[in-house]
């Protein structure tokens, strides 16, 4: 099984923030670890080439957003330690925008990317806790945080193999041939 995830990377000082969290916590071992982002979508049925032409539509019209950490929290069903996003309008648009882009040709999204069930985070750690000593090694972090998304990236990830087959960044005014 292949899934197509559409994602927001953000800049340096983001991911570098997101990866501090990651070592002061001793959850940057933790295998599959991977560059920070927020997921705007995750779909089975939608062609990588009809993503990658429906994301550079979606920027001609639509900016890349400047958010804000506000927290942290924690999926308890999937064991995911994340830093929240601060809920804004702004935000809200942009990922229904996005989805709507996807949905009008009739491709489904996964219903927890759908707007009004989609949680706005960035993943820390996939890893169920059962000691929560580490904590302590975060309790000076002060929010708001600002986090720059810097170019959307539309990904495939090999279920079967367990590994990323395909990825294509998109930045603001993007060169349509310009895909690196």
């Amino acid at each position: 099984m292949k899934t197509l995830a559409i994602l927001g990377y953000f800049n340096d000082e983001v991911a570098q923030f997101v990866n501090d969290i990651r070592k002061r916590t001793g959850l940057s071992d933790i295998k599959g670890m991977d560059i920070p982002h927020i997921t705007f979508a995750i779909t089975e049925d939608l062609p990588i080439e009809k993503a990658q032409t429906s994301i550079r539509k979606f920027l001609e019209n639509n900016n890349l957003l400047l958010l804000e950490f506000s927290s942290f929290g924690y999926f308890t069903d999937s064991g995911v330690l994340f830093l929240g996003i601060t809920p804004s309008i702004e935000l809200f648009h942009f990922h229904r925008g996005l989805i709507k882009f996807i949905t009008d040709d009739g491709y489904r999204i996964s219903p927890y990317y759908m707007p009004g069930k989609w949680v706005p985070h960035c993943s820390v750690s996939s890893k169920k806790f059962l000691d929560l000593s580490w904590c302590a090694e975060i309790d000076d972090i002060s929010f708001p945080f600002p986090a720059r998304i810097e170019k959307l990236s539309v990904t495939e990830l090999d279920h079967s193999i367990g590994e990323m087959t395909h990825r294509i960044d998109f930045g603001q005014m993007t060169d349509p041939d310009d895909t690196l």
